[in-house]
This record gives C-alpha cells, structure tokens and sequence, in this order.
C-alpha cells in the first residue's frame, strides 16, 4: 500500500520538467567552448598573417640619353655611274665586217694603240685589213661589236675612257626641281656593296626640262672612289635638301599616343619627383573619387582582420628599380627614318628617354633599365 501509494503521488511531467535544466546547461557549455575555440582560432590566424607581401611590379624597359644633333631631310632618286672622258671609238672605212679584237674589256690602251682590224673587202675586190686604233689613253669600257659582225662608219667598236675618273648621272623629277641646287651633299649607295658610303656632290645641273620625260639630268662629282666602284653601275641616291640643325631628336617608337595626344616617358630619380613632374590624366578623377563620400567604398575595406588588428604590409620588388616611369607631354615636328623632332615639352638633352617596352607604363610606374645607350645619328 505504501509504494502503491508513493507511485501515486510522483507526476512524469514534472519530473521531465527537472531534466530541461541539465540540458540547457550542457547546451550553452558546449556552445561556450565552440566559441573560444574559434576566437582562439581566428587570432593565431590573424597572427600568422599579419605580415602581408606585396609584390610590386617593376617593368624592363630599354632607355636612351637624349642629345641634341643635325637631322637631314632627302629626297630618293636612281642614277648611273659613268666614266670621265668616256669616248667611242667608230671605224675608218665606209662598209666592212670586223675582223678581230685584240684587246679585253679592261684593259688599259695608250693613244693610237692598235686594238682591232676590221676587213674593208668586197665580193670580188679585196683589201688589207684595217687596224683600229685608240684616239685615247684609258680603259676598255666596252667592246660592243661581235668578230664578224659587219660595220659601217657610225658603228661604235669600243668606248675607252679614264675609269679612274668617275661621276654619276641622274634624272630629277621637275616637282622636286626646288629642293635641288649646286653643292647639295649626296649619299651613294651602290646594291652591290650597300655597307659601303660614297660620299658626292651635285657638280651640274641641266638647264632645260625634258619635254618628254618632265625631269632634268644632273652630274655628282664623287669625293673618293672606292675601288669596288665601276662604271656602268646602278647606284641609289640620297640627295640632302634641307637641315635642321641643333635639335633634340627621339625615335618614333619611343612616342606613345593617348588620348590624341603624344607623349614621351623620361626616367626620374625618385618616385615624388615623377608624380610632381609627370603628367596623370587619372590623377583629378582619383582625387575627385577620393573626396565623394561612398556607402560603397567604406563596406568594401571593411574586414574582421582590420577591425582587430591592423596588418603589417612589406612592398617586394619584382626586380631591381633603376628609377620611375615620369609621363611627358610633347610637341612633334619633322620626321625621317624613324626619327622625329621633339619642338615642345618639358624634355631637355641629358634626360633619359624610354624607346622600349613602354606601351604599359603609367606616370610613376617604376622600370628597371636593361639596355641604355647614348642617342647617335644611327639610332
């Protein structure tokens, strides 16, 4: 009756009731320790990177030392090198077949020296031969005529001249007629040997236009024949008209152009130096987004990380820096064979220019120099 009775008084609902406390307390202990587990881990992961690497991109870049120097402006024409004194050589009969040669093309004749014969015979009547004789001292330049061929008194046998004397003829077109005059300066170039300069000058020029051809034939004078150099030859001419003297001459690769503006990149010495003389065309935007409150911006910089600690950043080179990338606008004017004058700007001789490698550079981008040479006429 006794434990009848006891059963009778205990409630399963309350005693359940008992048990919720127990639970809830070995809840929040574990979710107690997941929490410090998780600050401790997030702090060792803060401290381990703290320290943040940058790299920071250095571009290589060839560069040159700006110099003042003469640019020549020229004009192309073809001509063809003749022999001094160069005479033909016609026979002495009326009507004949040549005979024989007895010289070479080449070799050098003394005036009145036999150099062929030529058979005045007739069907039915027969003469001696007769001899050919140079008129002249000189060089064989030609022997046009075959042995046997038959000749009459305008053909020419030979052309003996002085083939240590040489000049050139050429044909200028009449619409370059005003950039022509005596003592102009010409650069020869022979195909055959297109390493060697010959240096000449205008000697003549015709006084009359051809009707036929609208150009006009002009002599040079050569100042020193090189040996290679022989008659007959085709030669390239580069006939100086006009120079510009004492100015400050770039490449055209090293022009860049953006916007419709061209602009040089000079080499500073210091980073502060090539944002105080360069030229950014970002540099307003950035100092206008700069200054415009933004919602945006200040939810993107925020980070668990900067809100506990700040980070420690080291800036690596990605190679040595010889010096910053400085962007100048400029001023062109002429321009020949790839060089341009530079006739406005903040450039000046002594500057160190960058003619490669700068299609990806900014104002104060910095560069590390792997070719430099001084600017030459060749460059």
């Amino acid at each position: 009756m006794i434990n009848e009775h006891y059963n009778s008084t205990i409630d399963p609902k309350s005693f359940r009731k008992r048990k919720k406390p127990v639970k809830l307390i070995v809840l929040l202990f574990a979710i107690a320790l997941i929490l410090i587990f998780s600050i401790i881990g997030i702090v060792k992961w803060i401290a381990n990177n703290r320290i943040q690497e940058v790299e920071v991109r250095v571009y290589s870049v060839a560069a040159q030392v700006l110099a003042r120097q003469n640019l020549v402006d020229y004009f192309k024409i073809n001509g063809d090198v003749i022999a001094s004194n160069l005479v033909n050589v016609f026979p002495d009969v009326q009507l004949g077949r040549l005979s024989s040669y007895t010289v070479k093309v080449g070799q050098y004749v003394n005036k009145n020296q036999i150099i062929g014969y030529i058979d005045p015979s007739q069907p039915g009547v027969y003469f001696a031969p007769n001899p050919i004789r140079s008129p002249i001292a000189g060089t064989i330049a030609s022997l046009p005529v075959d042995i046997g061929a038959r000749v009459v008194s305008s053909s020419v046998l030979a052309q003996i001249g002085n083939l240590n004397s040489l000049h050139i003829e050429a044909f200028v077109p009449e619409r370059l007629l005003n950039r022509l005059q005596l003592g102009t300066n010409v650069n020869i170039i022979m195909p055959a040997y297109p390493n060697l300069p010959v240096a000449g000058t205008v000697s003549e020029v015709a006084p009359a236009v051809d009707v036929n051809s609208r150009t006009v034939m002009i002599r040079i004078s050569i100042k020193d024949i090189p040996p290679q150099m022989r008659s007959g030859m085709f030669v390239e001419l580069n006939i100086e008209s006009n120079t510009y003297e004492d100015v400050l001459v770039v490449p055209e690769r090293s022009i860049i152009t953006r916007g419709g503006r061209h602009y040089l990149f000079t080499v500073a010495k210091s980073e502060a130096e090539a944002r105080n003389r360069g030229y950014d065309p970002m540099r307003t935007q950035q100092l206008d987004t700069q200054n415009t409150p933004s919602l945006k911006k200040k939810n993107a910089d925020f980070s668990l990380k900067n809100a506990l600690i700040k980070p420690e950043i080291i800036y690596k080179e990605s190679a040595p820096i010889s010096g910053w990338a400085t962007l100048i606008p400029v001023e062109l004017g002429f321009r020949i064979d790839g060089k341009v004058i530079v006739t406005g700007g903040d450039v000046a001789e002594d500057d160190h220019i960058i003619v490669s490698g700068q299609s990806e550079l900014n104002n104060a981008s910095p560069v590390n120099i792997i070719a430099q040479n001084e600017m030459t006429k060749e460059d």
